[in-house]
């Protein structure tokens, strides 16, 4: 089974997957978008499909670039904290 494969099937899997290509970050976090949290340094374009899977899955991104923080919030309004 390839590393794509893998992921397709298990999103998680990509913790356990040494140096994934692009291709297998994006399809991992498709899958499930949690799973950014395995992904050293990941891509604009990773970040993008992480949270427009899940929109919570902003907790895992440092420092989230605006276009990333606005998706997340399409995706999931209820991540704008309104307490005081």
């Amino acid at each position: 089974m390839t590393n794509l494969e893998r992921v397709k099937e298990n999103g998680l899997s990509i913790q356990f997957i040494k140096n994934p290509t692009l291709e297998v970050q994006i399809e991992a976090v498709k899958k499930y978008g949690y799973s950014i949290k395995y992904i050293k340094n990941p891509s604009l374009e990773v970040q993008l499909e992480a949270v427009k899977e899940n929109g919570s899955s902003i907790k895992y991104i440092k420092n989230p670039t605006l276009e990333v923080q606005l998706e997340a919030l399409r995706r999931n309004p209820k991540l704008i904290d309104t307490r005081k």
